[in-house]
């Protein structure tokens, strides 16, 4: 049969070529493809660039149609379009996707034209193809990476929006969820295990989501450890609730593995309905997240539906936040000082200075009502540094006045403490105010502590260089056994004020704060008792043999001009400088 068929070949081609030398020309030496059928659509010739583009050789092309290496993921409405062309114009020119021999798809960019044949009144499809292929997967790739997220492949912000924008235009009438979804603790994940590690996490949890969701809506990633999650079909809470303690469940089951260890992870979630709670994905997305962001502020592992009263709260937080950035430029903040009293001599001892807020409208701010704010906008610790250095300068001035023995305790938070330049600012303060490092008590709580056990006592060690005092604060509320006592060099312990409600009334509470005391001593250090607020909380530590006690009781917190009247009046030595 092939013997038979070559013959006919060459004499279709030769009397082709004769007919149109120009073409022919073109045939042989072009580095596009080109292919030519009959009037019926008949394969008569293709050239080596053709053959090369979709791996079929003449032989096993010639008298198919071009269906032959169809993909099928051509439309329909493409080979309309082509026909109905030629028929009107004898040209047309667009893009088609085939198959090659091998399988693979290749896009070609294709222009056909009818020649008529007046001799014989047929004529000749002749078709110029460019393989496009490159640049159609170039194309793709520069589309991912507008629409999806490089790291876990999943929608982006601007993709995602789009596609929720676009189910809600569909169904404007369908009640529907959206969920922002956010790890826990995944900051520590990164800062102990590195950041690559961490994005291991982040493909692996994208992954689970797009599983556990498949069925149920769309998963996007907004950048970090958040996720965003469609749910168009969750049209009431109980729905929402379901899926996410399936979702939950999953993650409370099944570890996520980097470098073979096993990490379970948790995570909080804030959901938002269209259209209750915001008829634009803008406003869905923000009130999901406020929901979130309440959530994790009270709790974790667990979610939270927003409501309008969500939104008032967050934005006195960002007015408050706000507030606060201009408080320290405007010298807002001030100082208040509650005394100790040192039970063995009967007289004041020292001070802790601690930090108040003038504000303007609301009057004076205790840190209950701001340091949280002022933690989550990243200026604690440069709060911190105002509190440090205005105390230090304080006392200088007390000293002058010839208050030397009098002593100044400063809170230290887990911000300041964990800086890599904490020390040399401590250091730097000292040397600045040219005060007596032995005067100065330095508080971090239990949990600080415990964070970084070496390091924190590596830390204090180096505190304790500069000649300061270290105390341990709030002790009995963290999560270190007495035991654990030992590995800190402290000099000082404070018991926390809730063990001394109950301590005169009641016997546990009594025989723990006798224990912390009796123990605390025999380590060598010495134990300030706070939250006394009656006579009988402080007889009661004295019998114990407190060092110090410190509380309403003592004194309430005041400020510097009335301190020194109070310095004035106390038995705390003086001596004339």
């Amino acid at each position: 049969m092939q013997k038979d068929k070559t013959p006919m070949m060459k004499d279709m081609f030769e009397h082709f070529a004769a007919d149109h030398e120009n073409v022919w020309h073109l045939f042989s030496n072009t580095n596009d493809g080109l292919i030519i059928t009959n009037s019926n659509n008949r394969i008569i010739m293709v050239n080596p660039a053709f053959s090369t583009m979709s791996g079929y050789t003449f032989d096993e092309l010639y008298w198919k149609t071009p269906s032959f290496f169809q993909s099928g993921q051509t439309s329909l409405e493409v080979f309309q379009d082509m026909w109905g062309t030629l028929k009107n114009n004898n040209t047309w020119t667009g893009e088609l996707i085939n198959r090659r021999k091998n399988g693979s798809i290749f896009y070609s960019f294709l222009t056909i034209t009818f020649v008529e044949n007046k001799k014989n009144n047929n004529g000749y499809y002749i078709g110029i193809a460019r393989d496009v292929t490159e640049e159609k997967e170039e194309q793709k790739r520069i589309q991912k990476l507008a629409y999806y997220d490089f790291l876990t492949k999943l929608p982006n912000r601007s993709y995602f929006q789009d596609l929720v924008t676009q189910k809600i235009t569909e169904t404007p009438n369908q009640r529907m969820a959206l969920l922002f979804f956010d790890l826990d603790r995944f900051k520590l994940i990164n800062d102990t295990l590195g950041h690559l590690q961490g994005d291991v996490l982040l493909v692996d949890v994208a992954k689970r989501l797009k599983k556990i969701f498949a069925n149920e809506g769309l998963v996007g990633r907004f950048g970090g450890d958040e996720f965003v999650i469609f749910l168009p079909n969750a049209s009431r809470e109980q729905c929402v609730s379901l899926i996410l303690e399936n979702c939950f469940a999953d993650f409370r089951d099944n570890a996520f593995k980097i470098d073979e260890k096993k990490y379970f992870m948790t995570a909080s979630v804030g959901i938002s309905f269209y259209p209750d709670h915001g008829t634009n994905v803008e406003s869905l997305v923000k009130n999901a997240d406020n929901a979130m962001y309440r959530l994790k502020s009270e709790t974790r592992n667990s979610y939270l539906f927003f409501h309008d009263d969500m939104g008032d709260a967050l934005m006195k937080q960002l007015i408050l936040g706000n507030e606060l950035r201009q408080a320290q430029e405007k010298q807002e903040f001030v100082l208040y000082y509650q005394f100790q009293m040192d039970l063995i001599k009967n007289k004041i001892s020292g001070v802790e200075a601690l930090i108040r807020w003038n504000h303007p409208s609301k009057g004076l701010l205790t840190p209950n009502e701001f340091l949280g704010e002022a933690s989550e906008i990243g200026m604690i610790a440069e709060i911190d540094d105002w509190v440090m250095k205005s105390a230090f300068c304080e006392m200088k001035r007390w000293h002058k006045k010839g208050y030397l023995d009098l002593e100044i305790a400063i809170n230290i938070s887990k911000q300041q403490f964990e800086r890599a330049s904490f020390v040399e600012c401590v250091n730097s303060a000292l040397v600045f105010s040219q005060i007596n490092p032995a005067t100065v008590c330095l508080e971090i709580t239990e949990n600080i502590a415990l964070n970084d056990i070496e390091e924190s006592v590596e830390k204090i060690k180096q505190l304790k260089d500069l000649g300061v005092k270290v105390a341990l604060d709030d002790f009995g509320t963290g999560y270190s056994s007495l035991s654990q006592l030992k590995n800190f060099p402290v000099d000082v312990l404070k018991i926390d004020p809730s063990f001394m409600i109950d301590s005169s009334g009641d016997d546990r509470d009594a025989a723990l704060v006798k224990t912390i005391i009796h123990m605390a001593k025999l380590l060598g250090y010495a134990v300030v008792c706070e939250g006394i607020e009656t006579a009988d909380q402080l007889n009661f530590i004295r019998e114990e043999q407190c060092d110090y006690a410190q509380g309403y009781f003592i004194g309430r917190p005041v400020p510097v001009a009335q301190l020194e009247k109070i310095l004035v009046s106390s038995k705390l030595n003086r001596v004339n400088v």
